[in-house]
């Protein structure tokens, strides 16, 4: 019973420096006069969990105003506390109960929590995003049209001399404007490709970007600068990692099977590693995939997957190739061998 009772006292004590943190914060934030910041040291000094405690909100704080996220409920933190401390529109400030204040500080953190299990923090500020389990098509200031697919995110770079779309993750497939003067390139962490016609995909994971040459060809660099950049021409497919180019030559594919895959939202995997599988069911999945990516990795496959239905693909890679699916918490999907 002492035990639970001096486990009882230290969480209300960390709830409460932790409740006092958030208010000084506000105070600090609002002009604070000598008299304030002399008091602000003083308790500083009382504890070092008051430090500790500034320092976590702090960081919270500069996570949350990096993200520009979708959701209502997470609004920039230190208005949210503002506005909890001041509910009138008066300069004072108002102590609010213990409990309140750090009922606020969790709210907080467990939207960036949940943000951040949906998407990096990339996506949340990219100047382009899509949700997970959307289909959408964008028309640039150019005339190129992109469609992307699933939980995408892209930056536009343009200018006199080129035209980039930097994609940070997920899949598109672009019809490329013709433009003589402004050379098209899409970039992400593993590759530049340079468009020479006018229509192909992209696909960028974890671990690689996956171009597919629908029509004419393009000019692919790996960003291993070592390595010479080669010509990708229709029916012809590349994987690229952050080693270099995956396979020697390019690989022959059906162009009219995958742009009819693309718009009827199947994966067409054709013995692809599960890992590979996973990093792309990922991508509409409304939420998070785990798994151990070394475990896995001898596992190929080869079958249509539908992506407008994730949990269905799961349940068929589980079947296929013996896995245990863990979906016990909200969101988020563990995949392992069965022992």
């Amino acid at each position: 019973m002492s035990q639970l009772h001096s486990s009882d006292k230290t969480a209300e004590q960390a709830q409460r420096i932790a409740a006092q943190a958030a208010e000084w914060i506000v105070r600090l934030d609002d002009q604070p006069d000598e008299q304030t910041l002399k008091a602000y040291q003083t308790w500083l000094a009382q504890d070092p969990r008051h430090a500790e405690a500034i320092q976590r909100l702090q960081q919270l704080i500069g996570s949350v105003e990096q993200l520009t996220v979708q959701y209502a409920n997470l609004q920039v933190p230190k208005q949210i506390l503002q506005q909890a401390l001041t509910p009138t529109q008066q300069r004072s400030t108002r102590k609010l109960p213990t409990k309140t204040l750090f009922s606020l500080v969790l709210a907080i953190g467990f939207g960036i929590f949940g943000a951040l299990q949906y998407a990096p923090l990339d996506y949340w500020t990219a100047d382009t995003r899509n949700r997970s389990q959307s289909w959408q098509q964008h028309r640039l200031s150019d005339h190129t049209q992109i469609q992307i697919a699933g939980k995408g995110a892209y930056n536009l770079q343009y200018n006199a001399q080129q035209r980039v779309v930097q994609l940070l993750q997920g899949a598109i497939l672009v019809d490329v404007a013709k433009d003589a003067a402004r050379p098209f390139i899409i970039q992400t962490e593993h590759v530049q490709i340079k468009a020479l016609g006018t229509r192909f995909m992209v696909t960028h994971t974890t671990d690689q970007t996956v171009l597919t040459m629908l029509e004419s060809r393009v000019e692919v660099q790996s960003t291993q600068q070592s390595q010479a950049s080669i010509v990708v021409e229709a029916g012809q497919q590349i994987r690229i990692n952050a080693a270099g180019f995956v396979e020697d030559h390019p690989t022959p594919i059906n162009p009219q099977l995958f742009e009819q895959a693309w718009q009827q939202h199947i994966l067409v995997a054709n013995g692809e590693s599960v890992v590979e599988i996973l990093d792309i069911l990922a991508l509409y999945y409304d939420g998070k995939l785990s798994f151990d990516r070394t475990a896995l990795a001898s596992l190929k496959l080869t079958a249509t997957l539908p992506l407008d239905r994730v949990d269905e693909s799961l349940e068929i890679l589980a079947k296929e190739l013996n896995l245990k699916l863990n979906n016990s918490v909200p969101f988020y999907i563990k995949i392992s061998k069965k022992s």
